[in-house]
């Protein structure tokens, strides 16, 4: 299956139809919007337009696990998803967005841009390139001064984009976050109150990789907009993805 994002459709490729041995019945098969089959692979993520916003189809995917797709349709659902509780989690919605100019490479910026990340934001290249480590992203977007919530609209990152993916919540406090239900994101990832108010000892996921998240740790993760790269620090340049402005 490949996805449609202008239509919002799954399109059907022949060779990439995992066989169904066992004869479901196609009305019974459902996909959410977050998953797409393959043959080599089940992608857990977000299918989205390239960072650019131009093409569609893409999909912008958080984990990859391996599949035999050999297997009935159903059953690759259920043997991924029997262990965890992650995927009933409530989908923020701003996590399948993508603030595309925050996502591009500093080289890629136009030279306007590039000055207002500078003057509003304090952002230098490798504060830019480098996501986290500007200590305005500390802040959620309410806290910025009004030049920096300026800087930030004019980069595309209003409110809930900033909060989200540049942000990651860090900015909120916890009644913020059960207010907004974002706290059951945070406690899959070992947080509690104490040690988000009070600047605890944090959870042991925040010094762990990707990789060794649980899979429903990554899809807490990724509802606060977090995805591998991003989570691992990787340097935007070395992105598994780019797209030319």
């Amino acid at each position: 299956y490949s996805y449609n994002g202008i239509e919002d459709l799954w399109d059907v490729i022949d060779d990439e139809i995992p066989s169904n041995p066992i004869g479901i019945s196609t009305e019974r098969i459902a996909f959410g919007s977050a998953v797409a089959v393959s043959m080599e692979a089940l992608m857990i993520g977000a299918p989205m337009n390239s960072i650019d916003g131009t093409d569609s189809g893409s999909v912008f995917a958080y984990k990859v696990v391996e599949e035999d797709c050999s297997a009935a349709i159903s059953q690759i659902s259920q043997d991924n998803r029997a262990s965890s509780s992650s995927f009933v989690f409530p989908i923020n919605s701003v996590s399948r967005s993508i603030p595309e100019k925050r996502y591009l490479a500093w080289s890629s910026l136009s030279e306007t841009e590039r000055q207002v990340a500078q003057v509003y934001l304090g952002y230098s290249q490798t504060t830019w390139d480098a996501p986290g480590t500007n200590k305005l992203e500390e802040n959620s977007y309410d806290d910025l001064f009004k030049n920096g919530k300026s800087g930030a609209i004019s980069l595309g990152f209003g409110n809930g984009i900033w909060d989200c993916h540049i942000n990651h919540y860090y900015g909120y406090w916890w009644a913020d976050l059960e207010s907004s239900g974002f706290d059951q994101y945070a406690m899959v990832l070992g947080w509690d109150e104490d040690s988000w108010d009070n600047d605890g000892s944090a959870p042991e996921t925040e010094d762990s990789y990707w990789d060794d998240l649980t899979l429903e740790q990554q899809a807490a993760a990724s509802q606060i907009c977090f995805f591998k790269d991003l989570w691992d620090g990787v340097s935007i340049p070395d992105w598994g993805f780019q797209s030319a402005p």
